[in-house]
């Protein structure tokens, strides 16, 4: 055969390379190397398709093959570097970048697949460099702008993120991922500046995405998500329930329709879908009235949720499970030992479960209303009880008596983390200072993480001292006792809602329009789950007057 025909086959596999016909490819790539075993050419071609059908170690061999025999074709090299790069031999990936760019420094897809791995790799401010790099050298590089815009939106380089994303999409409009990140974005957007208009931007966002793409199911989770924060809750829940039509694994279209429909007070279905947190599969627990599991004299190890506040608010379930006859051990934040202690539902307690032995079942704290068949709210359990020490309420007690005279009012504006789309919480700084500027009692400022410039602000606003006890955030031991003492707790949902109600009293709760928290069931000022708590909720016009008015009347305080 002549080497004209050996030609001729490689533009034919090529042919069916870029049609998709992968067998067509492999038989006639081999072929051509049973004729012609150094091929370069078919060799590359024969391991990009074998690294396309996830045969990574064969993809490997064979285009190390075609580099040793055509060392200085950067297509080739960038190939090895990819299929290296999946298999995360990420230096030596890199090496082989950077060595292609040596060879020729102007090819944007190389730049932008370091910038990939130098993300992977955690070296942002280099991947971003790359990425850009990739665009200037080729303007028209869609991808390039995903990533980047994505990897700005990660850092909270908001606006940065919009601009690259709408670069993007002046090259192409039609890229689904970009109009759902860009409503992401403004979800967030919406929820920092109080603005519903945001909100609506966001859903004309998920809405144009799923124009495009019809079967795209994150879409679809977050059109609901931005629905159920205009106040949609039914065409939410149908979004969520279309997302988990196109991918029935969808593990957040699950987390966010777990929280509406615990909202609603539909437990069964709500503790359902709340299985899906931390990525897992709605069917990974089954409640145990169904899966036939006796646990009587079982060793039971409970882990705990990731927030304290989620610790607390669960053990409740704690009683339930031990009166199956179990002895349970509990796994949980160093900082909740002491207060959890206490607690004789509980055998033992630990923050470092590893070396306990003949464990015969472990579950997680917040599987635990799905797995005991919690799916009524006349089967809410009462709160944890926690015990004080006497000598800490006396302590706490006398340093109240120092700094002014009661009633005593702690107070805290925001939750969670400050751009968190799902669970942001947070009051009107200034109206909740001017608020009690008004009001005759000794302001005690219980917010975490605030610094002492935001102290002084809010003391400047409150037209007096507001007493800094932040601090007490690192010891929940003290904060419990102050908690305990306190005459009034004015805050938004947070851990010392939930450490308040274990000691026995209940607090004054701002729900700020946009916050989707399963623990507040319904639209009553009451809480079915805290006895005695009483929310107060922004306005669908966003505000908080009315709240604050009703407040003043509730706490019965006395005008300045």
């Amino acid at each position: 055969m002549s080497e004209f025909d050996v030609h001729a086959m490689l533009d034919n596999a090529i042919a069916h390379y870029n049609d998709g016909r992968v067998q067509e490819v492999v038989q006639l790539s081999n072929k051509i190397l049973k004729i012609s075993p150094n091929n370069p050419d078919a060799l590359n071609l024969l391991g990009i398709t074998t690294f396309q059908m996830g045969q990574l170690d064969t993809a490997t061999k064979l285009i190390q093959k075609a580099v040793q025999n055509a060392p200085d074709r950067p297509s080739f090299l960038n190939n090895l570097a990819n299929v290296l790069m999946e298999q995360n031999r990420v230096d030596e990936a890199l090496k082989i970048y950077y060595r292609v760019l040596g060879i020729n420094p102007e090819l944007a897809e190389v730049r932008h697949n370091i910038g990939c791995l130098l993300q992977r790799q955690g070296r942002l401010k280099e991947a971003i460099k790359f990425y850009q790099s990739a665009i200037d050298i080729n303007p028209t590089y869609v991808e390039a702008y995903t990533n980047l815009g994505s990897l700005l939106q990660e850092q909270y380089e908001y606006q940065v993120a919009i601009e690259i994303y709408n670069r993007a999409l002046k090259v192409n409009p039609n890229i689904p991922e970009i109009h759902n990140n860009i409503g992401i974005i403004l979800q967030i957007q919406g929820i920092v500046n109080q603005s519903s208009q945001y909100m609506k931007e966001a859903v004309a966002c998920h809405q144009r995405a799923l124009t495009i793409d019809a079967q795209f199911p994150a879409a679809e989770s977050n059109l609901g998500l931005a629905l159920q924060k205009l106040g949609n809750i039914e065409e939410a829940i149908f979004h969520y329930e279309r997302a988990l039509k196109i991918d029935p694994k969808f593990q957040n279209a699950h987390y966010n329709l777990s929280f509406v429909e615990l909202q609603r007070g539909h437990f069964k279905s709500g503790w359902y879908h709340h299985t899906a947190r931390y990525g897992r599969d709605v069917d990974a627990i089954v409640p145990f009235c169904q899966s036939g599991i006796d646990l009587e004299n079982k060793r039971v190890l409970i882990r705990k949720e990731q927030g304290l506040g989620d610790e607390l608010f669960f053990l409740r379930f704690m009683p339930r499970l031990k009166s199956l006859g179990t002895w349970l051990a509990y796994d949980t934040d160093v900082r909740l030992i002491d207060l959890i202690s206490t607690l004789s539902s509980i055998d033992f307690v630990t923050d470092d479960a590893t070396f306990l032995n003949d464990i015969d079942f472990t579950f997680m704290l917040g599987d635990l209303p799905r797995l005991l068949g919690m799916d009524d709210v006349e089967k809410i359990p009462l709160p944890i009880s926690l015990q004080i020490p006497s000598e800490s309420l006396t302590s706490v007690q006398n340093l109240l008596s120092e700094i002014g005279p009661p009633p005593y009012v702690g107070i805290a504006w925001w939750a969670g983390v400050r751009n968190d789309i799902i669970s942001y919480r947070k009051a009107d700084f200034y109206q909740l200072a001017e608020f009690f500027s008004g009001i005759e009692c000794t302001v005690l400022i219980l917010q975490r993480d605030a610094d002492a410039v935001e102290i002084k602000a809010f003391s400047g606003i409150l037209g007096r001292h507001a007493y800094d006890f932040t601090h007490y955030n690192q010891d929940l031991n003290k904060m419990a006792a102050l908690l305990k003492l306190i005459d009034h707790h004015v805050t938004v949902s947070n851990t010392n809602v939930h450490l308040r109600a274990a000691v026995g009293r209940p607090s004054s709760v701002l729900i700020p329009i946009y916050t989707v928290a399963r623990i507040w069931i319904d639209q009553e000022q009451s809480s079915s789950w805290y006895p005695g708590t009483i929310i107060y909720r922004q306005s669908p016009e966003l505000s908080w007057d009315h709240s604050f008015e009703k407040l003043q009347k509730d706490l019965q305080l006395t005008s300045a």
